[in-house]
Parts: C-alpha cells; sequence; structure tokens
C-alpha cells in the first residue's frame, strides 16, 4: 500500500489486467491494462492534486480465502471514490461484487452515499461493454451511471484503447483519463454542489468513439444545470433501436446530434442507416410533430478525413439543415443552454372538461423534492393539487382526494408511517362506488434510498423507484394510464 492514506480504490476482475498486455517504456517488462490504466491516473492526478494516493490490489482478484482480505477491506474503507473497471469479467465477479457492496456501506455510514452533489462517488471506467443487468445497475444509485468509455469499436466489435504506447487510440486512452482524474478531483474537493432538478430532459444523441469526448463534455455541462440526458447509456448497439429512440424523444424539449468521421454500427430495424443517422432523422420528424421540440446538429472539429459513407451523410446535412453547426465547442455548449433557458410555446388552455386533477401528495421535508414533479405534470396539461399548509389540513386532505382522477404519493425523507396513513387515505378512497373506477394511484420512491423501500410492493398503485434525479420519463406511464382511464 502506498504511503498515507489511499483515497481511491480500483476494483478490477484479474482478466482485465492479463489481456492484453503492453511492453512498458523500458523494453524490461510487460504491464496488462488495469496497471497502466492506474499509472496514468496516478500521474495525471498527482498533477492536480498532490498527495492523491491510489490502491489497487496487485492480485487482482486471485484470493482463496471466502471473504476480503483485511488489507482489502481497510484500503476499501478508507476510500472516498472507487474506480470500477467495467467489462464482462468485472459483471460476472463475486470478489468485485463484494468490493462494491462493502464500498457503497462504508461511504453511506462516513459520507451520508454514493453521491457527492451532482456527481458519484464510483467512477465506471467501461474497458468493454457489459450487456444487461448486472449486480452494480442493481444499485439504484448506479443504474442510471453512464460511466467513461474507454474502447472503440473495430469491425464492428469493441476494442480498449491501448495505453499511450499505442499512437491513434493512446491518444484517446490519456484524454480519457483526463476526464476521469478531473472529475475524481471534484469530488475529492467537495466542489460538486447538489443542482435542483429542473425537470427538463435533453435528447443527447449517441454518438460514434471518435467524438464521444466532445459528447461526454455536453452531458457533463447540461447535467450540471439540473437538466436529464437521455439516453442512459451511449451503446450504438441497441436491439429495437427506432421505437427506443422515438419513447426517449417524445420526452425531451432538445435534442443535440454530435456527428464524427466513422460511421457506426446499424442497429435492427435501421433500414440500413447508421445508429447516428436513424437518430438524427427520428428527431427530424418529432421536430415536424411538436413545436416545442428542437433538433441542434454539430459538426465536431476533426482532424481526419470522414470515411466514404459517412461523408455522404455530412453532405446531406450542409445541404439541408438549417440548424447545422460548425463551431467550437464553446460555442455549442452556449447555443443548448440558451435552448433550454428558452420558454417552450406556450399551448392553448385546455377546456374545463379536458383537465385531469392530480393530488400530489407529499410532507414538508419533501416539498422541494416534489416540485420538479408538479412542474412536470403541470406542463403535461394536468390540474396538480398540493397538500393544504394552513386551516383545516384533515378537511383539504379529504376534499383533494374527493376532487382528484390520480393521487401520487411522494415517498422520501418521511417515515414509514406517514406512508402507511397516505396509503390507507387511498384505498378508503377506492372503496368510493364512484371513484374506484377512475381514481389512478402511484407511490414515488425519492431519496435517501433504503431496503425497505426497494423491497416495497404495492397491488392497487403502480411503485415508481425515482431516485437521485428527477426524470420525467418515470412519470410518463402513469400520466397515460391517468389519460387513458378518464378518457383523455
Amino acid at each position: 500500500m502506498a504511503e498515507g492514506t489511499p483515497e481511491i480504490f480500483v476494483s478490477y476482475a484479474h482478466a482485465d489486467n492479463e489481456y492484453p498486455r503492453y511492453e512498458s517504456r523500458d523494453w524490461e517488462s510487460s504491464r496488462g491494462w488495469v496497471e497502466c490504466f492506474c499509472e496514468a491516473l496516478g500521474k495525471r492526478l498527482h498533477g492536480l492534486r498532490r498527495g492523491t494516493e491510489i490502491w489497487r490490489d496487485g492480485s487482482g482478484g486471485i484470493r482463496g480465502a471466502s471473504e476480503l482480505t483485511p488489507t482489502i477491506e481497510r484500503a476499501i474503507e478508507a476510500a472516498s471514490v472507487l474506480v470500477a473497471i467495467s467489462s464482462p469479467a468485472y459483471a460476472q465477479s463475486k470478489w468485485c461484487e463484494k468490493e462494491l457492496a462493502l464500498f457503497r456501506e462504508s461511504v453511506v455510514r462516513r459520507c451520508g452515499g454514493l453521491r457527492a452533489g451532482t456527481m458519484l462517488r464510483v467512477f465506471t471506467v467501461n474497458k468493454l461493454p457489459v450487456q444487461g443487468e448486472t449486480f452494480a445497475t442493481r444499485i439504484p444509485e448506479l443504474a442510471d451511471n453512464t460511466g467513461y468509455q474507454l474502447y472503440r469499436h473495430v469491425e464492428g466489435r469493441p476494442l480498449e484503447y491501448e495505453p499511450p504506447y499505442g499512437i491513434d487510440s493512446g491518444t484517446r486512452f490519456l484524454a480519457a483519463v483526463n476526464s476521469i482524474a478531473y472529475d475524481i478531483v471534484e469530488v475529492l474537493q467537495g466542489r460538486s454542489a447538489p443542482v435542483p432538478a429542473t425537470g427538463i430532459s435533453v435528447y443527447l444523441a449517441e454518438t460514434t468513439p471518435d467524438v464521444a469526448g466532445y459528447r461526454a463534455k455536453l452531458q457533463s455541462e447540461i447535467e450540471q444545470f439540473g437538466h436529464t440526458v437521455l439516453p442512459r447509456t451511449n451503446d450504438t448497439r441497441g436491439v429495437e433501436e427506432p421505437a427506443r429512440v422515438r419513447s426517449e424523444l417524445a420526452q425531451a424539449r432538445l435534442s443535440v446530434h454530435v456527428v464524427g468521421n466513422e460511421v457506426g454500427p446499424k442497429p435492427q430495424g435501421s433500414s440500413g442507416r447508421s445508429s447516428v443517422e436513424l437518430q438524427y432523422d427520428l428527431a427530424g420528424e418529432e421536430a415536424a410533430r411538436r413545436s416545442d421540440f428542437t433538433r441542434l446538429t454539430w459538426l465536431a472539429p476533426l482532424q481526419e478525413p470522414p470515411e466514404p459513407a459517412q461523408a455522404a451523410f455530412i453532405e446531406r446535412l450542409k445541404n439541408t439543415d438549417p440548424n447545422l453547426l460548425e463551431a467550437p465547442l464553446e460555442d455549442v455548449r452556449s447555443l443548448v443552454k440558451q435552448q433550454l433557458e428558452a420558454k417552450p410555446p406556450t399551448r392553448g388552455k385546455p377546456s374545463a372538461g379536458d383537465v385531469r386533477i392530480i393530488y400530489l401528495m407529499f410532507d414538508s421535508p419533501d416539498e422541494v423534492s416534489a416540485k420538479p414533479l408538479a412542474e412536470w405534470l403541470f406542463d403535461q396539461g394536468f390540474e396538480v393539487l398540493k397538500p393544504a399548509r394552513s386551516g383545516n389540513l384533515l378537511k383539504a386532505h379529504k376534499v383533494n382526494l374527493r376532487d382528484s382522477d390520480g393521487a401520487l404519493i411522494y415517498y422520501g425523507e418521511v417515515n414509514d408511517a406517514w406512508l402507511t396513513v397516505k396509503l390507507a387515505d387511498l384505498r378508503k378512497t377506492l372503496g368510493n362506488s364512484q371513484k374506484k373506477a377512475q381514481l389512478k394511484g402511484a407511490v414515488y420512491l425519492g431519496d435517501p434510498a433504503s431496503e425497505d423501500k426497494n423491497e416495497l410492493r404495492l397491488q392497487l398503485f403502480d411503485v415508481i423507484p425515482g431516485f437521485g434525479r428527477f426524470r420525467p420519463e418515470l412519470l410518463k406511464e402513469f400520466a397515460d394510464k391517468l389519460r387513458a382511464s378518464t378518457g383523455a
């Protein structure tokens, strides 16, 4: 272990350090991918914040005992940040699962949880893509964690970036390490202050690896202002992609398309188009359908000439897209910020008979957290009733239940006794024959996450896991059910 107390613990599977291996600069030995990554990250961190220590287990997961060793446990419990080298091997490792679970328990106790303002204390380094649910994505705070991409596609297959002993991808390797180091320093120095969620979603189109760094910078910028970025990953090999993209675009106010020089894969159902081209076309359809939606396209500044098929697509953009941008990154950031700050076009007031009423129930500790939900529901055309603050509170509560078409309980800072009372009130209202066929109810689970919340199951009402930043798409199904049940 390095001198001092290490603040960063690296969790990885042994296989990810075994292959591939690279000759070191002195030509006397070879190093695994994880070893090269840790060396590069350590050097960059020392340049940004002197004294920052990284700890990794040199055995890389080869352990004979059934439990983590005391040395590993001490390193995890002292760390403020865990760097997870994500790969198929990592996702299958029981040791890595134990390390993540212990780190989570430790930071919950010492730091209040995995979140550090707008960022996470777990930094996911995607050495190779992982398909499906894993022990990491089952943790609510990490379910939407896109991480940092350190691979590219070669002949349609993912291949990790080579460390700096290579040429082209070595540069990409160092650029990714640089982004990770800067973000780690933000967490360690406590500069990642919480930002209130705005309830606005942005579709940041998936990209090819040559411009993935630009996309990551835009995502960070957008999220720093409290907006939600869709989709959750930058994996362009999605199954049934057209339907997924259309669903996500419908939730967004703005789409941003970063176009590079590589073609990228062609997903199922794309009619021979690349994923980048498909998303661009579907966003154009969304813009034609909705006056409150805008599509922005940016030709990122790159030195290499485009691949032939991509050159044809770029030429089409230049000839047909009035919102095409060929500008520095800073100008694109400013334009995106202006678009999101602008008020969307106002819709005409619906007639009284078309308005559906939702009673949003919360207690005073959750008033601020529930606000984005109320604003989004109002923007969707619902009348939102809130708990009374003065007067006869019980009478007002009963009137709100009586007059509502749907009820949404925000279960955040309050205790389970409060939830029990509100659920009982809803069940009693359902017993009213006039309401039984109409009233729709749901429980929205807000921070802090807990084992009791994760295990909550209800037969009569939907349970919506909404931990972390407010994501409007979580409410869409409930809103659609309410409209359908009332004939809206």
